[in-house]
């Protein structure tokens, strides 16, 4: 379990705090094609995109004899069908839904042997397709152009990058659909009372090498460090193939406490849904994985839950107090699968927090509201707010951020002021020590720096705002942030 649990810490740091928000991204061609012993040239990337494996021609009567009542018969249908490749999975995926259990169990031990081996194969055509852009190689020019209505994952895209790459065009990054966007929060519960969003929050992104140097002290030898690193994130690579991050969903209980509480987070993008089942099940195996009314669940033990419904979405409910992780654990997770099923989960019954979500104008690169509850009234920063709205709109490489916290008693919105400014003050402290050593952290150290909390004129409406000049470490800043204003 431990390989696999770093294996996701590297997979997360690499797609929220690089700027970047695909894992290939972080993986140069020069690094990827010497791991693979193939030399960096034209012919060899279009000797890679050119398919030859296709379906044979008795391919459905071996899909038919993988029913059969005679063992040795099914056992050389699996064999043959194995032996044809990735061509053959469109045919072989229906089959998961058959009511033949052994019918089944034969159709995920095919998909799991081809899977293994055509990740690598989809990984390296999807290398390859870059590569192209990136030596602007005209000839490749028709290839690729028969690529842009490719179905396979990821392979468009790149397609329509390494296009625009050759004929000196800008790149423009595939955008998740706002109605996908909107839909993911209203799969939440009625009973959140925070709800955020992140999409489109983009940076220009740095080299993976880049990375590393600035989480590592500066009196530290990088060099092998980054070659560790490297060759762990090719072995991550070759087990996940590739994985996109567009946007992620969150919402948190509104009785959160010592004693109760949840949070949900959502996570949309693109992935291999069944790639990712079967190595969180190899990593953990103590995971079981089962499917509740349709939908691919996989707990481990009362800790960890996953959600896989497609190749675009993955949810994970995380259950605060162990005493409530079994009951509450169990409620969350089918009423996640109703609204995945649905379309839609019980938030629209909340008139409150769906009034403040409305309450969101534009289409911001970041924002929350929260409605303070009894048990958010017990923190001394929340305690004098009725409703906490944010947003962070974004200009070029730069976040603009701005919280406006709504009360109805100036001396108490006064107090938490003070309380917020005086720990403010502390985290600006430490932030700038430990940007001399960390240049990861400069970013996030001028931010607080720059941070100003203004009251209104009536006192009971506090507004605070800052700006962000790097995006890429913006999954660091809200943890720096909640723990030092606790």
């Amino acid at each position: 379990m431990e390989s696999t649990m770093i294996d996701w810490m590297m997979l997360l740091m690499m797609l929220v705090s690089g700027g970047k928000n695909e894992l290939l991204d972080y993986v140069p061609t020069d690094a990827y094609w010497q791991n693979r012993g193939i030399e960096k040239k034209a012919e060899n990337m279009l000797g890679i995109l050119k398919t030859t494996a296709k379906p044979a021609d008795d391919a459905t009567a071996r899909i038919k004899d993988l029913g059969s009542n005679n063992a040795k018969i099914r056992d050389e249908a699996q064999k043959k069908l194995i032996a044809i490749g990735p061509a053959i999975l469109g045919d072989i995926k229906p089959l998961l839904k058959s009511d033949d259990a052994e019918v089944v169990a034969r159709a995920e031990a095919i998909i799991k042997e081809i899977s293994a081996s055509s990740r690598v194969l989809l990984t390296n055509r999807l290398m390859a397709i870059r590569t192209l852009g990136e030596l602007k190689a005209k000839d490749a020019l028709p290839a690729l152009e028969k690529l842009q209505d490719s179905k396979d994952l990821f392979v468009a895209d790149y397609a329509r990058a390494a296009i625009a790459r050759i004929n000196d065009k800008p790149v423009v990054p595939a955008k998740p659909d706002p109605k996908a966007l909107a839909g993911d929060v209203m799969l939440l519960p009625k009973d959140c009372g925070v709800v955020g969003q992140l999409s489109g929050v983009a940076s220009k992104g740095m080299p993976m090498d880049k990375i590393i140097e600035s989480f590592v002290p500066q009196n530290e030898d990088k060099g092998p460090i980054i070659e560790k690193v490297t060759k762990s994130l090719l072995k991550l690579v070759d087990k996940t193939g590739n994985v996109r991050l567009d946007a992620i969903t969150v919402g948190v209980a509104e009785d959160l406490s010592k004693n109760s509480g949840f949070a949900i987070v959502i996570a949309r993008g693109l992935y291999d849904a069944q790639t990712i089942k079967d190595v969180i099940k190899e990593g953990i195996p103590e995971a079981k994985a089962e499917k509740v009314d349709g939908v691919d669940v996989i707990k481990e033990g009362r800790e960890l839950t996953f959600l896989l419904p497609s190749n675009e979405l993955l949810i994970i409910p995380i259950i605060g107090p162990r005493s409530q992780r079994e009951q509450l654990g169990e409620r969350l997770v089918n009423d996640l699968v109703a609204a995945v099923k649905a379309g839609k989960g019980t938030l629209a019954d909340n008139a409150d927090m769906v009034k403040l979500i409305k309450s969101i104008e534009g289409s911001p690169a970041a924002w929350a509201v929260m409605k303070v509850s009894d048990a958010y009234h017990e923190s001394q920063l929340f305690a004098p707010f009725d409703t906490i709205t944010m947003t962070g709109q974004q200009k070029d490489d730069v976040l603009k951020l701005a919280l406006v916290a709504q009360g109805k008693k100036a001396d108490e919105v006064k107090a938490a002021v003070d309380y917020f400014n005086e720990n403010l003050g502390k985290a600006q402290q430490e932030l700038a020590q430990m940007a001399e050593q960390m240049p990861i952290f400069k970013p996030i150290a001028e931010f607080f720096a720059g941070i100003k909390a203004e009251s209104s004129d009536s006192g009971m409406k506090v507004t605070v705002t800052g700006q962000l000049k790097d995006c890429s470490p913006l999954s660091i800043l809200g943890t720096i942030f909640t723990g030092r204003m606790r």
